[in-house]
């Protein structure tokens, strides 16, 4: 018969001891990260909820100044009443952003698919931020083909949310009379991507992976632009529950390409 050693036992007994402290251990932590992400995802919720009340207040009083035809404005008091509601209006697009980031963490939003025209929503985005556009004079170009007739598996809205913050993107991070295209095209037979692209300074590969984490900003070149840095998080997310992808393609000192892929609708 072999003979036995006390530490043919030990061994395994202190590996599996080590085994059992590290498993526990790391459990304690996923609990306390978990509580922590609750907490400021909730804490978001609520100031953005609370945020909300005052801010429709105040663009509704410079509203009622803006347009009372018994008392008109000077110009300078015009001019001031002009400055409120930008910025209300600015801090409001803020607030529904942090409360679509903060119910994105909750996982308490949830999109409605359905059969999607891309041309409906690419002209409405258009539409949307054009006046944004002639105010940078920033040219855009829509390449409208026939891979932009294809309908896609998506919510409607949000996807319109999300072309919209890829489209406004393009023109406040752009260069001086630069210009915007619009493209999409078929990259699988099940599968269309739509192309948003800048002539803008471009973005580093190495502040690539940065871009679609939350409150980060690049402003090295566009330290006025204004925002919290969550815009790209959201948009990413919602792509994601649309059962899509999104990401970004860029050249320092030539511009950037943001895309989005999704599946195409069986028709």
């Amino acid at each position: 018969m072999d003979e036995f050693h006390p530490h043919q036992l030990a061994v395994p007994l202190i590996v599996s001891v080590l085994v059992g402290l590290l498993l526990g251990r790391n459990s304690i932590l996923r609990q306390r990260l978990k509580t922590s992400n609750d907490a400021k995802s909730g804490f978001l919720s609520r100031m953005s909820h609370e945020l909300r009340t005052p801010m429709n207040a105040i663009l509704g009083f410079a509203q009622i100044l803006e347009s009372d035809k018994a008392s008109p404005l000077t110009d300078d008091q015009r001019h001031s009443v002009r400055e409120i509601i930008t910025a209300g209006y600015h801090l409001q697009e803020m607030i529904d952003d942090l409360l679509d980031l903060s119910m994105l963490d909750q996982s308490r939003i949830q999109v409605s698919l359905s059969d999607t025209n891309i041309h409906e929503i690419i002209t409405a985005g258009l539409g949307i931020i054009s006046p944004l556009a002639n105010e940078c004079g920033i040219a855009v170009n829509y390449h409208r083909d026939k891979a932009c007739h294809h309908h896609v598996r998506a919510d409607a809205l949000r996807l319109k949310q999300v072309m919209v913050n890829l489209l406004s993107n393009a023109i406040k991070y752009n260069r001086e009379n630069g210009s915007v295209s619009v493209d999409c095209c078929k990259i699988r037979p099940d599968t269309l991507r739509i192309s948003v692209t800048d002539t803008g300074p471009g973005i580093r590969a190495s502040d690539q992976s940065l871009l679609f984490k939350p409150f980060h900003r690049l402003t090295e070149h566009h330290m006025h632009v204004k925002g919290a840095g969550i815009g790209l998080t959201i948009s990413r997310r919602l792509i994601h529950l649309m059962h899509g992808n999104m990401g970004c393609d860029s050249t320092p000192g030539t511009g950037s390409t943001f895309w989005l892929e999704l599946p195409l609708a069986s028709r």
